[in-house]
């Protein structure tokens, strides 16, 4: 069974509300509609099972009648992040050879020349107005039958390239398979969370991103829930739209809930409708999650996932006990091992990389038959990140093994400093990162926000984060900014940030 065949056999039941995007509302039928007739045109362009479609879009009503008329095609979805550079946009759709691009009329600069002559590009807000070989995305939509049509797909078929975000090295493909999106729908654990009709989700991830895309397939493809969508994430406007539409299910990444609970500081928000703040992506201050669950009511739940295992992996359970620092238990269906430097299993409690089996792991790398061999091993991934399982079998994670400093001979872990940072008070933003140094092969380096009107000096934070790690782990140099600088998917920039401390140390 492919994907559409297994979203359609949910029984929504009836006509409602499905989404809420710049004060207009789009009911489920109108939508599914839409995105039927998008489909037929797409056909009709020339678009056939395998062909590679890919999307340049912010969030808007748009990409949920994208996404469905694509799959229902057959085509493969790339979702590209519309607030990358052009460059990087020109390297995905070159090296992914997409035949399709669907984009809106302000992001059209971003597509270069050459790849719009040799490619069909659809595009959003021209209506009318096609030239230059641009196709009119209302057009297709109006000028085209309702049909029932999906195309055959087995469960090895691509059903979406996503990029990873390339901090570590060239962004790669990650192949996903209608097999992995019907094994994410089917994860019996979400059903944990009730998110069924009648409940509000908020979606202001980037819906090009792995963990919005997930979330937009469980809670509305599956259960039928209400989606709040917003174009980008601002914490006042989060936090307006909780009120008002009393949402129940808000998946953040960390830097979005810290911004939302710093101005629910700063002014008064009504956010008891929420149940679960749902929280993944990256590392969470463990001290701060009662501070959310006291001043923000509802219950954290921390998710542990990645591109390459169709965004989840492991999970803690909503109404269980969630340890602090912890991500829960692996899913039913996903095996987790924790190995050593030789792929060796260690004991429980001892640190190792993470790696993983299942119903979510990628097919492989686009095009990169080395790295794949590199990742996959004895159908393991190999996840790159570095934690341990206790003896419940609860997962933690302690860092990206990329990501750890290696100074004096002595391994260090950013995750482990960073959480002394954030018990510092005024400290709001924290993050660690290494940079060369002569002497220890690496030193440590924090970049650090302060809250407003607080002013502290280097001493005065080592001495605070004394009381929880060592001196040697301690930051030598620590960077005082206004902000730190993020990715596209609101995670911390480690690579701009080594650049800056390499020019302001230097």
């Amino acid at each position: 069974m492919n994907v559409m065949e297994l979203a359609l056999s949910y029984d929504k039941g009836r006509d409602y509300t499905g989404l809420f995007f710049e004060d207009q509302s789009f009911s489920n039928i109108k939508i599914s509609e839409e995105a039927r007739r998008f489909a037929e045109g797409l056909r009709a362009t020339g678009l056939k099972p395998g062909d590679i479609v890919a999307t340049v879009l912010p969030n808007c009503k748009e990409v949920m009648t994208v996404y469905e008329g694509v799959l229902r095609c057959g085509g493969v979805l790339l979702p590209i992040i519309f607030a990358l550079t052009e460059p990087e946009i020109t390297y995905m759709l070159k090296d992914s050879g997409a035949k399709f691009i669907i984009t809106s009329a302000g992001l059209l600069d971003k597509i270069d020349s050459t790849i719009r002559r040799e490619a069909k590009v659809v595009v959003t807000g021209i209506e009318g107005r096609a030239g230059e070989g641009l196709i009119d995305y209302r057009s297709l939509v109006n000028d085209h039958p309702d049909s029932d049509f999906i195309a055959a797909q087995d469960a090895d078929d691509l059903a979406m390239i996503m990029y990873t975000s390339g901090t570590t090295g060239k962004p790669k493909g990650v192949m996903l398979t209608h097999g992995n999106f019907c094994a994410a729908l089917e994860c019996p654990f979400y059903d944990a969370f009730n998110v069924a009709e009648g409940n509000i989700v908020l979606i202001a991830l980037p819906m090009n991103h792995v963990f919005g895309l997930a979330i937009w397939l469980y809670s509305y493809w599956k259960h039928g829930a209400t989606i709040v969508l917003h174009k980008w994430f601002d914490p006042i406007e989060a936090l307006k739209d909780i009120d008002k539409h009393k949402i129940r299910f808000v998946p953040l990444v960390p830097t979005m809930l810290l911004m939302m609970l710093d101005e629910a500081g700063r002014a008064v928000y009504d956010t008891s409708s929420v149940k679960y703040w749902f929280v993944a992506a990256a590392p969470f201050p463990p001290h701060k999650i009662s501070e959310v669950e006291q001043k923000l009511g509802g219950i954290f739940v921390h998710d542990y996932g990645l591109t390459e295992t169709m965004g989840d992996l492991a999970c803690q359970d909503p109404e269980g006990i969630r340890k602090p620092g912890s991500v829960g238990k692996p899913m039913q269906g996903m095996e987790v091992r924790i190995v050593d430097d030789r792929g060796l299993e260690v004991p429980r409690g001892q640190w190792g990389e993470i790696t993983v089996r299942g119903w979510g792991v990628m097919k492989g790398y686009w095009r990169r038959p080395e790295e794949t061999a590199e990742a996959l091993k004895d159908g393991f991934l190999f996840t790159g990140d570095v934690g341990y399982l206790d003896e419940d079998g609860d997962l933690f994670i302690t860092d990206r093994k990329k990501d750890m400093i290696l100074r004096g001979g002595e391994n260090i872990y950013p995750v482990e400093i960073e959480n002394a940072l954030y018990q510092v008070r005024g400290v709001s933003e924290a993050t660690v990162f290494g940079i060369p140094d002569q002497k220890y092969g690496e030193e440590v380096v924090a970049g650090v926000v302060l809250d407003d009107e607080i002013s502290m000096t280097y001493d005065e934070i080592i001495s605070e984060c004394l009381k929880h790690i060592p001196r040697y782990k301690c930051p030598k140099k620590i960077a005082f900014m206004k902000e730190l600088p993020k990715t596209q998917t609101g995670k911390f920039d480690k690579k701009a940030l080594r650049r800056e401390a390499e020019k302001l140390f230097a």
